[in-house]
C-alpha cells in the first residue's frame, strides 16, 4: 500500500511538547549518517573516541548513545553530554564507556555535544549533528468501526517525528502495515500523518473486540482497543408499490420497505430510468413523485438500500410514465 501525502487538516492537530524544532535540512527520503567532528588528540589531553549514535531508527525510550573516552595519564574525571537535557557522568582511570539513554537526553532534533575533563582540568570537545531523539508515542484516529466483510477498516496514524508500523489484532489474526523508512518532509515542522486501510476480506464476519497497535520508528507505542463489527449481511429492501408494469400519472406514490438484520440504520436511494427521485430512511417509507417532470415511456424503477457497513441490496421493477 502506498503511503499517501500528509493531509493538512489532520496535520493541524496538537503537536504536543518538544515535537517541533526549526532546522535547515535537505530531505532525500533516506536516513542520513549523523556527522561527527573529528577527535582532537594533543599530548596529555583526554580523548573522546567513538560516539555511537543510531543512524536509523532514531533514539527512542529504550535507545542509547554510546561514548568512549580515554586518557593516556589515567586521569579521567568527568563527562558532560549536552542535548535537550544536560547529562553529567563521573569517570576515572584511562578508559571508559558511557551509555546515555534517550529519556536522559530529552526529545528533539539537533546537535549533541560531548565535553571531557581530566583530573588536572584539561578538556576536549566533540559534537555530533543530525541527532534525533523521539520520546512521543504515535496517535491513532480511527474511522468507521462497522465495516462490510468486503470493505476496509480505515484509520489515520500520526507521529511527531517518523512513523514505523501499525497492526490490527482481531479474531486471533494479525494484519500489519509497515511504513517506508526514511525522513518525512514534516520532520521537525508538524506531525506526520498517513491513511491506513486494512481489508476485511478473510476475517470472520462477527462483532467483537479488536486492537490497534501503532509503533513509531523510535519504538514509542500507542494501543487502542475497540469493538469491530464486520458485517457480511446486506440489508433487505422491497418495492411495495407500484406493482410491476404499473402506469404512473399525475402525482404517483412510491412505497419502499427496508431493514437491516443487525438493526442498524439503512439508507435508500430511488431512481426512475436513471433519474434520481429521492433518498429515504429505513423502514416503510413513502415517496410522492410528480410524473409531469419525468420522461414518458417505460422505465426501470430502481431502489438501492445501503446499511451502515456499506453493504447494498437492490430492488427493481418496470413501470410506465404516461
Amino acid at each position: 500500500m502506498s503511503r499517501p501525502a500528509t493531509v493538512a487538516v489532520l496535520a493541524a492537530l496538537s503537536l504536543g511538547s518538544a515535537s517541533c524544532f526549526e532546522m535547515d535540512v535537505s530531505y532525500r527520503g533516506e536516513p542520513w549518517q549523523p556527522a561527527q567532528t573529528p577527535p582532537a588528540n594533543p599530548q596529555h589531553v583526554p580523548v573522546i573516541g567513538d560516539i555511537q549514535v543510531p543512524k536509523f531508527p532514531p533514539v527512542g525510550p529504550s535507545g542509547v548513545v554510546t561514548v568512549k573516552v580515554s586518557d593516556i595519564d589515567g586521569d579521567l574525571s568527568s563527562v558532560h553530554v549536552s542535548f535537550q537535557k544536560p547529562v553529567m557522568r563521573s569517570v576515572s582511570g584511562s578508559l571508559a564507556t558511557l551509555e546515555i539513554g534517550g529519556p536522559e537526553l530529552g526529545e528533539g532534533y539537533g546537535v549533541l555535544t560531548v565535553m571531557l575533563w581530566d583530573a588536572t582540568g584539561k578538556s576536549s570537545t566533540r559534537t555530533v549533528s543530525n541527532v534525533l531523539v523521539d520520546l512521543t508515542p504515535p496517535k491513532i484516529v480511527l474511522g468507521q468501526t462497522v465495516v462490510s466483510s468486503q470493505g476496509e477498516l480505515e484509520l489515520w496514524v500520526g507521529d511527531a517525528w517518523i512513523l514505523g508500523q501499525v497492526r490490527l489484532e482481531v479474531g486471533g489474526q494479525v494484519l500489519s502495515h509497515v511504513f517506508e523508512p526514511g525522513w518525512p518532509e514534516t520532520l521537525g515542522k508538524t506531525w506526520d500523518y498517513s491513511l491506513v486501510k486494512f481489508p476485511m476480506a478473510g476475517l470472520p464476519a462477527q462483532k467483537g473486540a479488536a486492537k490497534l497497535v501503532a509503533t513509531d520508528a523510535a519504538g514509542n507505542t500507542k494501543t487502542e482497543s475497540f469493538t469491530l463489527d464486520i458485517d457480511a449481511t446486506a440489508p433487505l429492501v422491497s418495492i411495495v408499490s407500484p406493482a410491476e408494469g404499473a402506469a404512473l400519472a399525475g402525482v404517483a406514490t412510491i412505497i419502499i420497505e427496508s431493514s437491516d438484520a443487525g438493526g442498524g440504520p439503512v439508507w435508500v436511494d430511488v431512481s426512475l430510468g436513471g433519474t434520481p427521485l429521492g433518498s429515504l430512511g429505513g423502514g416503510k417509507q413513502v415517496l410522492s413523485v410528480n410524473t409531469a417532470e419525468l420522461l414518458p415511456g417505460a422505465h426501470p424503477l430502481v431502489v438501492t438500500a445501503t446499511d451502515q457497513a456499506g453493504n447494498q441490496s437492490v430492488a427493481q421493477r418496470s413501470v410506465t410514465v404516461e
